[in-house]
């Protein structure tokens, strides 16, 4: 090492640099700021260190250490940079105030070198956190694989601890849901998912370990590896139902509809989508939707799957997100293909593989090209077909999506391949698929697959006719239970054909019969030409159903009505009443447009499906808003049917439409508005008629829920005027006699009438609560709750439990849902003392509470609405905090909007005695002693004492001298000024209680009053920092 002559100070600097550039090239000044040289010095080793290899400069002032170091190197960079050393310089950045010189990045990295792993695991989790909320796949894998040994890897030296470690579990799931919604980077879940499923475990954390259950197994359903998959789902399924919360289960509902969906169960599926639907906030998540959509399709409510397909395609195309919006678009082009819309399917498949190709998302494109294997299936283009889904296939293997299908169109698809003798795509041809799916848990693909084996034996000619029999009743009875009326219809058809071979025409018929029903209005597009004719051998009149007469269609309406779920909210009913009728008349999209007594303007959106406010708003809605507003002048149900649907993505395509006026109290107040963009004979079953009775039918439950919700309004208003005529409690009286105090409260009056955030400072002991306590009282908040927390009575690892609160199996210990303060504190005020010992984690979580006025409890993750006002208070320097990095920034500013300054007892005289007068003749009526005077010579040393405990001290003080007094002589043993400079702390005697109160003034002195942290009071006395603010408030210190 001597040959390349550095000097100890050179070799400290490259060891510096090392540290910090774990992750990347750091400013060289940053670095200089922590190990200076001279100008000559630090060009000599930038020079020499570049050409040996070792450094590499990025630009003019960034410069990394290249890893591949020769060893010697390594071990002398090792011997030099050692923890001792990193933590000196981490205090140094402390000292000198030169965090922000540094990216945060490269502070994690040295944090992380000196063995402050909670604070570099902190640092490490706001970048994971910074990288999720941008969407940026590529850093939240970096930096999450810098968080894991940091929260891992055990707590004995401050590593793991549980607040780290529970972000640490929320960012891995939201990593989870951000690799699908891209469809990249799925090989990377698993061990991370892992790591936090055993770091739960040992939590104790039933939520996220319940949670984290699911996660894996969506992995493992893409993966191929369905047993892991269904068992790690049942699992996860049994641990939210055991919680039982509608917060868990809300959570799980994407991944238990999963579960139902991989059981081919797709209306239990699509009652957890729709759930999982009903709590999406945000950005878009497009599992929910994407395979709510496929399981409606397999439901026969095409008209559903297309709605929910294109209203998500438009809202991700607004969010910016092409890879997510090719997705959908790529399942609606296949979607369309089940229907024979060829031409719409193959522009919409087209065009969602340019966009997959180009945001490289391997879920689209899968889904694109695997479509397009189908749309040359049904051209009889079978060796094309084969080949594109053989390159779908691969590419998405690749990308961790392996062999991956719910649709019965795939299993036909291979059946064909191989009844024409086309070569087997590798690894998934249809005698292994049937193998394995016949043995399965898919109710659906199973049913499928024993009507496809029939067809098979039928057409080889070697198996009895009981085998095919048996092959075909057990398919009936999967697609029975499954609910696809398509696939169900197909099977009864074959069934048909069998009892045809057998001689038996009529009871082919009765099957052919049951087939075109369950084709409902789709019979035109599947029912095989091969057959038709036995639809007439039928007696006369059997063939007209009740289901399609005008009296059965109401009928089916009714009891669609009729299993509506009630709701107190108005809202949610009208919402439920919307999405009923749009089944029942098989609309793609459907909204209720309330117009009130505003019946010359816009009307307002009340409940919308796939249709959302910012649409309906729109430019490209105007035209549909006429048809609206001329149902509503008109007072009559409009139904407008336009060109053959809009397959080009233009901004309002041709569509049907229907208009129903809706009438409540003898008045047209409303409108329900349905559309299709596809399917456009949707609406042919309705008659001018049939229109008529289902708008009174519509207008009278409407009528019912617009009644309800004018009563829940008018006993609401009626509350709130009671509670407006209430006196406000006389409690929290101020006593001051001084000019600066009357003033003070003047102001805290005008700040009381707001709703502004308030920030109390002053000295320990001047009396925050009392005057946050006095802002509530005089604030339009005054009957809600007033909710008192201070920062420094709870230990630090319950903080955030008692702010937030958190849900049941959140930790170990957490047997029942709690309510934190925030929470308690809704229509009040919250008041948190000693805000500025909030620590920074925290502060954070905080300041998102504010801006969004939502909550979350630990382990959970619905988000409540909270509506409270915040009162804190400190004795400390906020802007100093911010300055030293110990506070954050965004926080102060979002806190200093009314500010009031207390001042201290020793700067207002006139209130000291005031204040002794008033304790005085409290603590004789409460002890039971004689009264008590303070003399002039009282009054005088009084007045002589400094205070620094402020009122608190004086209160406490005046309490201990009516307890030790004798007779009617007030004995305040108050220390004199002289007491408190001598030079032996046992000269006057004290007492043990004394003596600590001065020790702590001292430290606190010399601490510069800070409590917490390096160099903190509680640092240097040895004490906890919780420990140490009791002793204070009993020693009157506080």
């Amino acid at each position: 090492m001597e040959s390349f002559g550095f000097s100890t100070s050179q070799w400290e600097f490259l060891a510096a640099l090392e540290a910090l550039t774990l992750d990347g090239p750091v400013c060289i000044d940053a670095v200089s700021a922590i190990v200076p040289l001279a100008p000559s010095q630090l060009l000599q080793v930038l020079e020499v260190a570049g050409k040996a290899g070792w450094v590499r400069r990025r630009d003019s002032v960034t410069y990394e250490l290249f890893k591949d170091l020769p060893p010697e190197v390594w071990k002398t960079l090792r011997e030099v940079g050692t923890a001792e050393k990193a933590s000196a310089w981490v205090d140094l950045i402390e000292r000198t105030g030169s965090w922000n010189r540094l990216e945060r990045h490269a502070l994690a990295s040295l944090l992380f070198r000196a063995g402050r792993c909670r604070e570099a695991a902190d640092m490490e989790g706001s970048l994971v956190q910074e990288a999720l909320d941008a969407r940026d796949l590529e850093g939240t894998l970096l930096h999450l694989g810098r968080l894991v040994p940091l929260v891992c890897g055990g707590s004995e030296d401050g590593k793991g601890t549980g607040e780290s470690c529970r972000a640490f579990l929320a960012r891995v799931i939201q990593f989870s849901d951000l690799c699908f919604s891209q469809g990249r980077m799925l090989a990377d879940l698993p061990s991370f998912m892992e790591e936090a499923s055993f770091l739960a475990e040992r939590l104790g954390d039933q939520r996220r370990r319940a949670l984290l259950d699911l996660h894996l197994g969506r992995y493992f359903y893409f993966s191929d590896q369905r047993e892991k998959a269904l068992f790690l789902l049942s699992q996860g399924r049994a641990a939210v139902e055991k919680l039982g919360d509608e917060d868990i289960l809300s959570q799980a509902a994407e991944f238990l509809g999963l579960l139902y969906y991989m059981q081919g169960d797709f209306r239990r599926a699509i009652d957890q989508f729709e759930q999982a639907l009903s709590r999406e906030e945000g950005v878009l998540n497009p599992m929910a939707p994407l395979f709510m959509a496929v399981s409606a399709a397999a439901l026969g409510q095409f008209h559903r799957a297309i709605g929910i397909l294109d209203s998500s395609r438009r809202r991700a195309e607004r969010e910016g997100r092409t890879g997510v919006a090719a997705t959908f678009q790529a399942e609606l082009g296949i979607v369309l293909l089940q229907v024979k819309k060829k031409g719409e399917a193959l522009f919409h498949l087209e065009a969602a593989l340019r966009e997959a190709i180009q945001a490289q998302n391997a879920m689209a494109r899968y889904l694109a090209r695997g479509g397009m294997a189908y749309a040359l299936f049904l051209e009889g283009r079978l060796g094309e077909s084969r080949d594109m889904l053989a390159e779908a296939l691969g590419e998405a293997e690749k990308a961790g999506i392996v062999r991956q299908y719910g649709s019965a169109f795939v299993l036909e698809i291979l059946y064909e391949f191989k009844r024409l003798g086309y070569e087997p795509v590798p690894e998934f041809n249809f005698d292994l698929e049937v193998e394995k799916v016949t043995k399965g848990d898919n109710a659906h693909l199973r049913g499928v697959a024993f009507r496809l084996l029939a067809v098979q034996a039928r057409s080889a000619k070697r198996e009895e006719e009981g085998r095919i029999a048996e092959y075909l009743a057990a398919s009936e009875r999967d697609l029975t239970r499954s609910g696809d009326p398509v696939q169900l219809a197909k099977t009864l058809l074959e069934m048909a054909r069998l009892e045809i071979s057998k001689g038996n025409r009529f009871e082919a018929s009765g099957l052919v019969d049951q087939a075109w029903e369950k084709l409902s209005g789709y019979g035109e597009e599947f029912f095989p030409d091969d057959l038709r004719y036995l639809l007439d051998i039928l007696p006369r009149g059997a063939s007209q159903r009740p289901s399609t007469s005008r009296e059965g269609i109401l009928q089916r309406f009714l009891d669609l009505m009729e299993e509506l779920v009630p709701s107190p909210e108005p809202s949610v009913m009208l919402h439920r009443a919307v999405a009923t009728l749009n089944r029942f008349l098989g609309a793609e999209r459907g909204a209720l447009f309330w117009f009130g007594d505003r019946s010359g303007r816009r009307p307002i959106l009340r409940a919308g499906i796939n249709l959302t406010q910012e649409e309906v708003t729109s430019k490209a809605f105007e035209r549909s808003l006429s048809f609206v507003l001329k149902a509503f002048h008109r007072g009559e149900p409009l139904m407008v049917r336009e060109g053959k649907g809009g397959k080009e993505g233009k901004s309002d395509p041709a569509r049907a439409i229907v208009c129903l006026p809706v009438e409540t109290e003898g008045k047209i107040r409303a409108v329900l508005y349905y559309d299709n963009s596809y399917l456009t004979d949707c609406f042919d079953f309705l008659d001018s008629p049939l229109l008529m009775r289902l708008v009174r039918y519509v207008s009278v439950f409407i009528d019912r829920i617009w009644r309800y919700g004018q009563l829940m309004d008018e006993r609401s208003r009626q509350l709130s005027s009671a509670a407006s005529r209430a006196e406000p409690p006389r409690e929290g009286e101020i006593l001051f006699r001084s000019a600066r105090m009357e003033e003070l409260l003047e102001q805290a009056h005008k700040i009381g009438a707001s709703e502004s955030t308030v920030l109390l400072l002053g000295e320990t002991g001047v009396g925050k609560e009392l005057l946050a306590k006095r802002i509530h009282q005089v604030s339009p908040r005054r009957e809600g709750p007033f909710v008192v927390l201070d920062v420094t009575t709870v230990p630090e690892s319950l903080l955030e439990s008692e702010l937030f609160g958190h849900e049941k199996g959140a930790f170990t210990g957490a047997d029942r849902r709690r309510t934190g303060r925030i929470e308690l504190a809704h229509q009040g005020t919250l008041f948190l003392d000693e805000l500025g010992e909030l620590p920074l984690s925290l502060q954070g979580k905080l300041l998102r509470v504010l801006e969004e006025r939502t909550v979350v409890r630990i382990g959970g993750a619905r988000a409540t609405r909270v509506d409270f006002r915040l009162v804190g208070a400190t004795n400390r320097n906020l802007e100093e905090e911010v300055t030293e990095g110990r506070f954050r920034k965004d926080l102060y500013y979002r806190l200093n909007v009314a500010r009031l300054t207390i001042p201290p007892l020793r700067e207002r005289p006139e209130d000291v005695t005031a204040l002794a007068r008033h304790f005085l003749s409290y603590y004789c009526r409460a002890l039971n002693r004689a009264d008590l005077v303070l003399t002039a010579a009282d009054e005088k040393r009084l007045l002589a004492y400094h205070w620094p405990g402020n009122v608190r001290e004086l209160k406490n003080m005046m309490e201990r001298a009516v307890l030790l007094s004798d007779g009617r002589r007030l004995d305040l043993n108050l220390p004199e000024k002289t007491k408190l400079i001598h030079t032996h702390p046992f000269a006057d005697a004290p007492t043990l209680d004394e003596l600590q109160r001065r020790y702590i003034r001292h430290v606190l002195y010399k601490t510069g009053g800070k409590i917490r942290g390096p160099g903190g009071a509680a640092e240097w006395l040895g004490m906890n920092r919780t420990t140490l603010y009791s002793r204070m408030k009993k020693l009157g210190l506080r």
